[in-house]
């Protein structure tokens, strides 16, 4: 997802991008690149033709509207605005999407993992976002040295270099999200009973033992009282509902990967409007359900802005691409997708020109040396040969789920003295 999406979401730089002068051709190896490299590179060169790029999407099944949303994204405009910026492709070569349909389906997503081994894809920038299957496609690419950069990768797993070395992710953590929350519960003393509706998801139960652990250290008065689960992607949460509205809880946190939709339409059936904080993954899906709950309801994301800032504010570069995406994406907060979505395509640029190289070694050292912005200034990325999960500077923020400002690119600010 695009949050931890998305998802992370889960979903996610150069404050204006540079143009800077490409190789003409960087078969050879000896070219100078955007990174400054122009000694011959130790690793074997492009081969002749275009560079594919893997994309696991459900465009078909239960998870169809994020695979049909990421590929809207992908294709419609991350990709023009990068073809655009880079006329050359990376190191002459012509970069395209190899999209695969999952079709929400285990099986068929170790399938598609299996082809893109076979087809020796070069690069993988979007896992499936399927619960639990995902869990089964990063382990075949990485023990066939296929270089996965994403922000569709659980943080909490697969953070670690030196088990999965061939794995990277551009996500704020799980644990950055869940001891922001914390640290916004601990300042309210009116919350004293927490109640958790989860789908038992890694990401999402990582979210809540961080935040139930940074509530302890704390030594905050806010404790949960009350937790349910329900399997991802379900459409009747009523019972579960229930049970935590019974527990009488100061503030409910809805922690999904998929799934919002139904929870807040269980929420206006029993007649409960309690004040909530969700996973950043409610930006995008059911949003149109909030109805009340929008006014007191909260997400913990890294793409929202200070309280007063006005998108007006941001570089230029970064409006256009929310431009694109508010122009064809029926969903809120543009931010998630340009720092998601476009990012991955300029990591994936440097990660290839800085040896010349398609080799999953020379992808892997390059990426273990990345120290530097992409897109906007505020979102730094640093991988190490041990950490691979690299978004570092901006914080993840309580956010505001309504009202969104700035007209089209629908863009939450954060609570004031909520970054962590």
């Amino acid at each position: 997802m695009r949050s931890r999406m998305i998802r992370g979401s889960t979903f996610v730089s150069l404050a204006v991008i540079s143009v800077a002068v490409l190789a003409a051709c960087s078969s050879s190896g000896s070219t100078s690149s955007a990174n400054g490299s122009t000694s011959s590179s130790k690793y074997p060169p492009i081969p002749p033709g275009p560079i594919k790029l893997g994309l696991s999407l459900p465009l078909s099944g239960p998870y169809a509207v994020f695979g049909e949303s990421s590929q809207s994204a992908f294709t419609k405009v991350a990709m023009p605005f990068f073809d655009k910026e880079y006329p050359n492709g990376i190191d002459g070569h012509k970069v395209v999407l190899d999209i695969q349909n999952d079709g929400g389906d285990s099986t068929t997503a170790v399938n598609v993992a299996n082809e893109f081994v076979s087809q020796k894809i070069p690069v993988v920038i979007a896992p499936t976002s399927i619960p639990g299957a995902v869990d089964l496609q990063i382990p075949i690419w990485n023990k066939n040295k296929v270089p996965v950069i994403s922000n569709y990768v659980n943080e909490g797993i697969y953070a670690d270099g030196t088990k999965w070395p061939y794995v990277f992710t551009e996500l704020n953590s799980d644990q950055k999200a869940g001891t922001t929350a914390a640290d916004w519960i601990a300042g309210q003393s009116a919350i004293k009973k927490l109640a958790v509706l989860t789908d038992g998801a890694p990401a999402d139960s990582a979210w809540v033992k961080y935040m139930t652990s940074e509530l302890k250290a704390k030594g905050a008065s806010a404790t949960v009282v009350k937790s349910e689960t329900v399997s991802p992607g379900a459409v009747d949460v009523s019972t579960q509902l229930s049970q935590l509205r019974a527990a009488k809880p100061d503030l409910l946190l809805v922690v999904l990967a998929a799934g919002y939709g139904p929870v807040w339409d269980g929420l206006h059936s029993l007649n409960w409007s309690p004040r909530l904080i969700a996973g950043e993954t409610a930006f995008y899906d059911g949003y149109s359900s909030l109805g009340n709950l929008a006014g007191t309801s909260m997400a913990v994301s890294s793409d929202c802005l200070n309280a007063g800032t006005q998108v007006s504010a941001l570089p230029q570069n970064l409006r256009t691409l929310m431009d694109g995406y508010a122009g064809i994406e029926k969903i809120n907060n543009m931010l998630i997708f340009a720092h998601a979505d476009s990012v991955l395509l300029e990591l994936v640029r440097y990660a290839i020109e800085k040896y010349h190289s398609t080799s999953p070694d020379a992808i892997k050292t390059a990426m273990e040396g990345i120290n530097q912005s992409f897109l906007w200034s505020e979102f730094t990325y640093h991988f190490t040969p041990k950490n691979h999960a690299g978004a570092v500077g901006h914080s993840e923020q309580v956010c505001k789920l309504s009202p969104l400002s700035d007209a089209k690119y629908r863009v939450p600010s954060a609570v004031p003295g909520s970054s962590a």
